[in-house]
């Protein structure tokens, strides 16, 4: 293991250890968004077209995936409480990843590519988003939660608006399967050594506290008390925490709001560019990107909002646009419709 960050000494301050993990969660939220929404949106036709499979034997390899989520979760929720946890989940969890969407690139029947996806996400490919990304974050952080866990999501939009045009331009060029595999060596040369010599578990860990905040008692004269100010948290049990409505209700708000996300954005690409709609490859990946760049740039104001408004409201609110939108997708018959559809979604 690579010797442990000492916390910065006299009056400088340094930037907070924490921004380093939150960029850590943003790439992981990129590469793995890409590989299984937004980046494999763009595989499904060309795919489809070259090996005669249809649509849903792709889009299944995605269930599959989830399903094996679902399954091995708690395994990596727990391992994610041990001190290297976090590092391991990460770093090896990624370079299983990586090795797989290489390993796609080679598949010859059905079979194989839902094997390999059932692998990837046994191994933390649909988790990170709502499980291994928020988990470590918030550890670090406590008044900044909300703009912390923010900035690591803004890796999901950023997917569509970098993956997936870096996608589309491999599959022009070389077919998609080297775009697969290149994405996997991406995938690995920009997540993998990162995490094994950045991610840490929580600041305790190496001798800060939450937020970069100092030790009670140790302000100096020029700083005051809200300068370590941490509002008091109850230490939930797994046990008490699934005992309360609001879990429940969390849990099955989040899991609808995903399913339908996902399931718009996986067959996106094909979608749009389907005789019965008409557009053109180069108008779908523009509409994606718009897409992306305003799920982008709409997460901004969220990440001040989420510390200062009640979560119920602000969850709403972004769960009803969305939905209302959706009518506009299902009924985009010009490209500005679209257009409007991409400026609306967020």
């Amino acid at each position: 293991m690579p010797q442990e960050p000492t916390p910065p000494s006299g009056r400088r301050r340094a930037i907070f250890y924490g921004w380093r993990i939150v960029l850590l969660g943003y790439l992981l939220n990129m590469f793995t968004a890409g590989a299984s929404s937004s980046g494999f949106s763009i595989f499904v036709k060309p795919m489809g077209d070259d090996l005669g499979w249809n649509r849903s034997s792709i889009i299944a390899a995605t269930s599959l995936g989830m399903i094996a989520a679902a399954v091995f979760g708690h395994l990596i929720g727990t391992q994610l409480d041990k001190k290297h946890g976090p590092r391991v989940i990460t770093t090896f969890g990624m370079f299983v990843i990586g090795l797989t969407l290489i390993g796609v690139g080679q598949v010859r029947e059905v079979w194989q590519f839902l094997a390999l996806f059932f692998v990837a996400g046994a191994f933390g490919m649909y988790s990170y988003p709502a499980l291994i990304t928020p988990t470590i974050v918030s550890k670090w952080f406590v008044r900044r939660r909300g703009m912390a866990i923010s900035f690591a999501s803004m890796g999901l939009p950023s997917s569509g608006m970098m993956i997936a045009p870096y996608v589309n331009f491999l599959i022009s060029r070389v077919g998609w399967r080297t775009a697969w595999s290149v994405l996997g060596l991406t995938t690995w040369a920009l997540t993998v050594p990162w995490c094994f010599m950045f991610m840490r578990r929580r600041p305790e860990d190496i001798g800060l506290r939450p937020d970069g905040d100092p030790e009670p008692g140790s302000l100096g004269p020029d700083e005051t008390p809200s300068d370590r100010s941490i509002r008091d948290e109850y230490p939930w049990t797994m046990r008490q925490a699934v005992r309360t409505r609001s879990f429940w209700l969390i849990l099955t708000s989040s899991s609808l709001g995903m399913m339908a996300f996902l399931a718009v954005l996986l067959n996106l690409f094909a979608f749009l560019t389907d005789p019965s709609k008409g557009f053109s490859d180069s108008q779908a990946i523009i509409g994606f990107t718009v897409f992306s760049a305003f799920s982008l740039f709409g997460k901004l104001p969220w990440a001040f909002i989420a510390d200062k408004i009640e979560i119920r409201y602000t969850t709403a609110f972004t769960y009803a646009v969305p939905g209302l939108a959706m009518f506009l997708l299902i009924n985009a018959n010009s490209f500005w419709v679209l257009i409007l559809w991409a400026v609306q979604k967020r």
